[in-house]
């Protein structure tokens, strides 16, 4: 059989007790011997089901209840469990998109990689370990046969992925099934493994279902494309094609929502699916509000784990100085380990450091934790991270996270709570019904912006965004930059937004601020950063994110 992967009419439903909901309808794509097609779409369009119909690996309550999914010519369902057995991490393998779902907290990294290829490939724990030695290090880890020997919590998140794609890779498989594969991945890391998965894509013949809402990794890796619209296939075609000239309205659509890399995206609003219904599609975003001074000083911030002078010691932070000017919006770029989020847990609370002066709004804060700080400096400060599913709470409603937070830090009185969980809701553009909801009614765009409005309950002079708008899709995360934009300005806040995508960076950010092994390389106005930067480092970096951009990859007249 020519291919590899075959969705014929395919229809699936999730069974809610007398009700059934249709979620993928009617779908047909094939992925032949050796190629990478794509699947693109919105949060909740149905792409991660398909990619689990394809493992035979659907949630509970969900089933094909129409057409078929064949695997090397062979029916799915009707393949026995030791068949199936067989071919997972044999001849198909699987990257998540959240690496700590898979990897299993209690074996060490080296068990993990090692398993599979005993079983599958018949080779002795040596040989199995030399051949994880040598994927890891195709995957750009450092001391790889260290790595083996942690936990899956004792290394970077950037590392997880990696990890997940060399232990993918560890059976050489025929059908390598990518969900979202360098979602956590900075840019320069993720240059270089899209470049090994298509060395690895061309070299082995290796065939690729690739999921993601990083349109530029489609243009890299792919020959095919299929946009998914709630649950069918609206477009399917050459890449080059679809995405340069797309046929359907709503290919057209996600491609407008496209964060563009450059020094005036800051002044245009991005277009977003929700207000190409209602007009204000690229209006120009108001001038930001000025102030003066900063609300955060630090100097000669250093932060170390481990040891001090012993083997292993990591210096996450090095004597670093650090303004944050009142109502400005101040990116913080670089690597993964560069010291991005360290800063963040700094100023935060969240983290002591070992030297140095930190001060918010002219206290000294720096040897004292959140909740040692005084109440204004907490309530000052609050943080707003990459994941909401890891800080709301599955077990409370909306109304509730927010009440409990506009209580805590806002002191607002109980007979109050209502009306002003209706105003957050308002300023994150939900309706007033969603305080009924929970966790787990709502879309990921919906939970990041309960997650932005809990941190406003306290009225910040400071908010700091840690990766927020990362694992989100392409109109989603449109949709958040701009809110982020309109917030910073209606409050007057100061907005810290740590990112590993630049293109992001140019939509939101004043000044630039560039870190690699825990020291400020280069800092300065956005314009300047993004087309004379001063660095080789930040060159390298802006280099390697339009390397991944459309534009680059398909110029266009």
């Amino acid at each position: 059989m020519s291919d590899v992967l075959s969705f014929t009419n395919v229809g699936i439903s999730f069974d809610s007790g007398a009700n059934s909901n249709r979620v993928i309808r009617d779908v047909s794509l094939s992925v032949a011997i050796g190629e990478a097609v794509a699947l693109v779409g919105e949060s909740g369009s149905g792409k991660t089901t398909l990619a689990y119909a394809a493992m035979r690996h659907l949630p509970r309550g969900a089933a094909i209840d129409q057409g078929s999914v064949s695997l090397f010519g062979e029916d799915l369902a009707a393949m026995r469990a030791e068949a199936l057995r067989n071919l997972r991490g044999n001849r198909v393998a699987m990257v998540h998109q959240d690496p700590m779902s898979s990897l299993n907290p209690l074996m060490p990294i080296g068990a993990q990689m090692v398993e599979p290829a005993v079983l599958h490939l018949g080779m002795t724990r040596d040989e199995a370990r030399g051949r994880a030695i040598r994927l890891l290090d195709e995957v750009e880890i450092d001391q790889p046969g260290q790595v083996l020997t942690r936990y899956p919590h004792q290394i970077s998140g950037g590392q997880q992925q990696r990890v997940m794609i060399a232990m993918a890779l560890m059976c050489d498989p025929d059908l390598v099934i990518l969900d979202e594969p360098t979602t956590g991945l900075d840019v320069m890391v993720e240059a270089s493994v899209l470049n090994l998965l298509g060395r690895l894509h061309r070299t082995r013949g290796m065939a690729m279902l690739v999921i993601s809402h990083n349109l530029g990794i489609v243009a890299r890796l792919c020959s095919r494309v299929g946009i998914l619209h709630r649950g069918a296939l609206v477009e399917v075609g050459p890449v080059e094609r679809v995405l340069t000239r797309p046929e359907h309205p709503y290919t057209r659509a996600l491609l407008e929502c496209l964060p563009k890399l450059g020094p005036d995206s800051r002044k245009v609003r991005l277009p977003t699916l929700a207000e190409r219904s209602t007009g204000p599609v690229g209006r120009a975003a108001p001038p930001p509000v000025q102030a003066a001074g900063n609300i955060v000083e630090a100097r000669g911030i250093s932060v170390r784990y481990g040891a001090r002078g012993r083997a292993g010691e990591v210096v996450a932070l090095d004597n670093v100085d650090l303004d944050l000017p009142r109502g400005g919006t101040i990116a913080v770029v670089g690597q993964s380990g560069s010291g991005k989020s360290t800063v963040a847990r700094v100023i935060s609370g969240l983290m002591k450091p070992q030297a140095g002066s930190l001060t918010i709004d002219g206290g000294e804060v720096a040897g004292l934790w959140v909740d040692e700080r005084p109440e204004q400096a907490r309530r000052q400060v609050q943080l707003v991270f990459q994941n909401p599913e890891s800080s709301l709470n599955p077990s409370h409603s909306v109304g509730y996270a927010l009440g409990r937070a506009l209580r805590r830090l806002g002191g607002v009185p109980r007979g109050d709570l209502a009306r002003e969980v209706e105003r957050l809701l308002a300023m994150v553009e939900l309706p007033a019904e969603f305080a009924q909801r929970y966790p787990a009614q709502l879309s990921g765009g919906q939970k990041q912006r309960v997650a932005i409005a809990r941190a406003l309950a306290g009225r910040p002079e400071l908010l700091v965004a840690d990766e927020a708008v990362s694992a989100l899709d392409v109109s989603v995360q449109a949709a958040i930059l701009n809110l982020l934009n309109d917030l910073q300005r209606l409050t007057g806040m100061t907005l810290v937004f740590i990112s590993h995508d630049l293109a992001a960076v140019s939509h939101v950010a004043d000044r630039i601020v560039v870190m690699r092994h825990g020291v400020i390389v280069e800092s300065g106005p956005s314009a300047d950063v993004l087309t004379k930067p001063a660095d080789p480092y930040t060159k390298a970096l802006l280099d390697a994110a339009r390397e991944l951009s459309l534009t680059t990859q398909f110029p266009r007249d």
